[in-house]
């Protein structure tokens, strides 16, 4: 019923007013129970009935009028008591329709003042939507509110949903109108798209919002991410549709953006070079090549040719060459990619790198704090690269027995001048008990006074000391941890780690050289999810800045 009837009102003690009309009213037992629990009422009206009926029964010494006034008044009680128990109401609905906007956005940044140069496939169709003629080049912006004009588009909008219109750039801001009489000409330094959908959704508050139109020629180019954006806008059940205005083709180019190799090699040994090449708005493959100079005088000559194969209209592609100076002296390596006809830029088509070889050695100490599979592992590997002296004290090894390595020590160094020949220091789960206080003093001028390295891998047993001990202040201080406020790691626990893990490569370890298992990057990425778990990791709170 649409309006509740006069006499139910009277009936229920309703006064007029109580009852908002146009609402859709229905009466209901709010308090009736329903599935196992009805059957339960039913079951407990029927004993009350059968309790009444016996209680009839047993007084039949009275008169039989005097029985059943008793028993309609036991009747009539209890029907009060369920009538109360089922707590009769009237419920109203009423319906209100609140009317959903469509915000409309408009970039003005100064980026939508470009004319572009149409191809004739794409000035017929941009014709056919703004009914303008673009033999002559027409500003973005114009294009745009043309083809809202022509095309009637906000009065179809505004046909379904009331129609919010504004402008962004820096900031978003209200037009009565969109048409060249009310918008400004384009000029906003910055492009705040994120800002922009934002914006509109809070002008809403808790109104519905059916759609955000945003029409923009480029990127977000400051402000809040466009993916924040997109995300409140999804919490909200609100779709975007962005309109692209303008050409989005990248310019036409090929470039070498890196080209790496190391400082100093050793004669006969492979030197590994790594480069990088872009391209954008050209298909097809691409030939790199690299080169080898010997001093400034000589002739270049070709290390190797590689076909980059290009799957997109934009993409690049990380390069690895291997190879081996003849003999000693200063080279340049140049990594230079093929030119095109129709590039807009062909400065950056080569890169160099600058490689010196000579026979100095890399002098490293390894510590290690036990004969652990990896100590052997990685004594044993260094000792072979003839480009390396290698310099071996395990911690538990009796007292004169002698160390591994090409340079056998029998003491560790204990002043800067004996450490001062050593070019790295790798520490492997060493044990602070064998370091000295001079040492580690040592090793704090090696890195920050003569330029020197130290590698340090944590271990299960003594990892905890590296946080904890006081006097352990200068290798901390050497290495890229913050150790501010972290917590100590566990020491050994035998049989903890049963699980393995596996690290997942991000961006920045796919582009790092000690992460790259293959040149070409699927295949890399490939090898890293099928390496074997690992047991054991430190987890660390931050980098140092």
């Amino acid at each position: 019923m649409n309006e509740t009837s006069a006499w139910l009102r009277f009936f229920l003690g309703l006064d007029p007013g109580e009852v908002p009309s146009g609402g859709i009213s229905r009466f209901e037992l709010t308090g009736l129970w329903r599935g196992g629990a009805g059957w339960l009422a039913l079951l407990i009206i029927a004993l009350a009935v059968a309790l009444i009926i016996a209680l009839y029964r047993s007084e039949r010494g009275l008169p039989a009028g005097r029985r059943a006034l008793l028993g309609f008044i036991r009747l009539l009680a209890l029907l009060v008591v369920i009538w109360m128990l089922l707590d009769p109401r009237i419920l109203t609905e009423i319906e209100l329709r609140r009317q959903a906007t469509t915000f409309v956005l408009l970039d003005s940044s100064g980026s939508m003042s470009t004319a572009d140069e149409l191809e004739a496939r794409e000035r017929r169709a941009l014709e056919g939507v703004t009914g303008l003629n673009l033999r002559t080049a027409v500003p973005r912006s114009k294009l745009a509110l043309e083809a809202l004009k022509h095309e009637d588009v906000l009065n179809k909008l505004a046909a379904k949903n009331k129609v919010r219109t504004f402008t962004f750039d820096a900031g978003l801001k209200p037009v009565e109108l969109l048409d060249e009489s009310t918008v400004r000409a384009p000029g906003g330094d910055q492009t705040r798209l994120g800002d922009g959908v934002l914006g509109a959704l809070r002008q809403a508050g808790p109104d519905p919002v059916a759609a955000v139109v945003v029409l923009s020629d480029g990127r977000s180019t400051g402000g809040e991410p466009p993916a924040k954006a997109a995300q409140e806008a999804v919490q909200r059940g609100v779709p975007i549709f962005p309109v692209l205005v303008g050409r989005s083709r990248d310019p036409k180019n090929y470039a070498v953006i890196e080209l790496t190799g190391p400082d100093i090699a050793v004669p006969g040994f492979p030197v590994r070079i790594e480069g990088r090449v872009e391209v954008s708005g050209i298909r097809g493959p691409v030939t790199v090549s690299l080169f080898r100079q010997l001093g400034r005088g000589e002739h270049k000559e070709k290390v190797e040719d590689r076909t980059v194969e290009g799957k997109s209209l934009k993409y690049s592609s990380s390069l690895v060459f291997v190879d081996t100076p003849p003999q000693k002296g200063t080279y340049r390596y140049s990594l230079a990619i093929q030119r095109h006809p129709e590039e807009s830029d062909r400065s950056d088509n080569e890169r160099a790198v600058q490689v010196t070889v000579a026979e100095e050695k890399c002098r490293v100490l390894l510590v290690a704090g036990g004969p652990t599979p990896e100590f052997k592992f990685l004594s044993r590997y260094l000792i072979r690269d003839d480009g390396l002296q290698v310099s071996c004290w395990l911690s538990t090894s009796e007292p004169g027995v002698p160390q591994d390595g090409d340079i056998v020590i029998r003491d560790l160094p204990r002043t800067k001048d004996q450490l001062r020949p050593y070019d790295v220091v790798l520490f492997l789960d060493p044990d602070p008990r064998a370091l000295t206080d001079t040492f580690l003093e040592a090793v704090k001028d090696l890195v920050f006074e003569q330029g020197g390295g130290v590698a340090y891998v944590a271990g299960e047993y003594f990892i905890g000391d590296l946080f904890r001990l006081p006097r352990l202040a200068p290798l901390r201080a050497v290495l890229p941890i913050d150790f501010e406020g972290a917590d100590p790691p566990e020491g050994a626990r035998p049989g903890a780690a049963k699980r393995p893990w596996r690290p997942l490569l991000t961006r920045q370890g796919a582009e790092h050289p000690l992460c790259r298992l293959a040149d070409d990057p699927a295949e890399n990425e490939k090898i890293w999810s099928e390496l074997p778990g690992f047991y054991y990791n430190v987890s660390v709170r931050a980098l140092k800045p």
